[in-house]
């Protein structure tokens, strides 16, 4: 069985989780316990679980009795227990540890250094595997034109939105869930989404009404030690707003497009090049919230107007994964009601998956399953 330490979103991680073929024992708001299908062999088992996103860590399970066996050749202990490091510390001589906690995963844990937690029931869960964060962090904050001081989407989320919607394609088309795709992202803004189909090896095709920030991070990209040179991918100027003409969009399996995520509403605001906090009263910043945020409804409705539109003229019958504003300041989700109306009025298949909001932030994203 394996045992892992879910995302910070549960209910994003577990949807995730469910498309791979893993039986699920039970689940916790931070734990997942699950057991691989007969038809799976270990090999492929761990070549699947080492691409979710949602995984933190993953552990095996040993006996605490078999606690001096598991501290052969370790020179310095994570764990979660003061406990277990003195009895590490008196019995068996180890002299260094560091104190450890669930979701944390530290660069600094090396071969030599193992992680052990001491949970329930005189079991020890031992640390088998980390998520990469090298990758993620990269596309975060290391390609030239950056999206996340303005709260754009983080690539965790991304790779997350890009295996729901090839779970989505899987069961649509009753093919393998590894089968290498086409995913068109219509707004690709910075091109997050393109690191991450690119890492995974499926092919792309992007597009926005502006291009030129994703030009400069394609040519950083492709300098990285990350890149897949044997994916396509296609990149041209496109108003969603125009009909879908190109005749490339044939080859489209699936959407991935995270929808515009303005107005960016906080209780800040810039005095003097410096962020202040804004003091208002509670019922001035709602008002005045939902003054903005009915306004600028009014100019991006007609995008999502359009681009399904377009979508159901051009018979691109494919799952879509989209994002929308979800206002936490607001009483009612208005973007969403709109849209849920003039889907079901269309007759798209849609439901709502989670939502997703980031600390310190007044708007989230509500993830979106269309044609699914």
């Amino acid at each position: 069985m394996y045992f892992v330490v879910l995302w910070n979103h549960p209910k994003l991680a577990s949807r995730e989780l469910s498309l791979y073929p893993y039986e699920i024992v039970f689940q916790t708001k931070e734990l997942m316990c699950f057991r691989r299908g007969e038809h799976i062999s270990v090999e492929n088992g761990e070549s699947l679980l080492s691409h979710a996103a949602a995984i933190v860590k993953r552990w095996v399970v040993h006996k605490k009795d078999e606690f001096e066996q598991l501290l052969e050749g370790v020179t310095l202990l994570w764990t979660n227990s003061n406990e277990l490091w003195m009895l590490a510390k008196k019995q068996f001589g180890l002299k260094r540890f560091k104190l450890t906690e669930l979701k944390k995963s530290d660069l600094d844990v090396k071969q030599t250094w193992k992680e052990i937690i001491d949970l329930w029931r005189q079991q020890l869960w031992v640390v088998k595997w980390r998520q990469e964060i090298d990758l993620p962090a990269m596309i975060d904050f290391d390609k030239p034109v950056n999206g996340m001081q303005i709260w754009m989407m983080p690539a965790k989320l991304t790779k997350i939105l890009v295996t729901l919607a090839k779970g989505a394609y899987a069961k649509k088309n009753s093919t393998p869930f590894s089968k290498q795709v086409t995913i068109w992202d219509p707004f690709c803004w910075f091109w997050t989404t393109w690191f991450v189909v690119n890492a995974l090896w499926d092919h792309f095709i992007w597009s926005d009404i502006n291009i030129q920030s994703a030009k400069q991070n394609k040519k950083w990209w492709m300098g990285t030690q990350y890149v897949n040179t044997e994916s396509h991918f296609t990149l041209f100027k496109h108003d969603v707003t125009k009909k879908f003409t190109q005749p490339f969009l044939d080859h489209v399996d699936m959407i991935v497009t995270e929808w515009w995520l303005w107005p960016v509403v906080k209780h800040w605001t810039i005095v003097r090049g410096e962020w202040r906090e804004v003091q208002t009263s509670d019922s001035g910043k709602k008002a005045q919230n939902r003054k903005i945020i009915v306004e600028n409804i009014k100019k991006i409705w007609i995008v999502y107007e359009w681009f399904f539109t377009n979508i159901r003229e051009r018979g691109l019958e494919i799952p879509i994964i989209i994002t929308v504003p979800h206002y936490t300041t607001l009483d009612d989700d208005p973007i969403y009601e709109s849209l849920d109306a003039f889907l079901t009025e269309n007759d798209f298949t849609h439901r709502s998956l989670a939502i997703y909001k980031r600390k310190g932030q007044l708007v989230g994203r509500r993830v979106l399953l269309v044609n699914g």
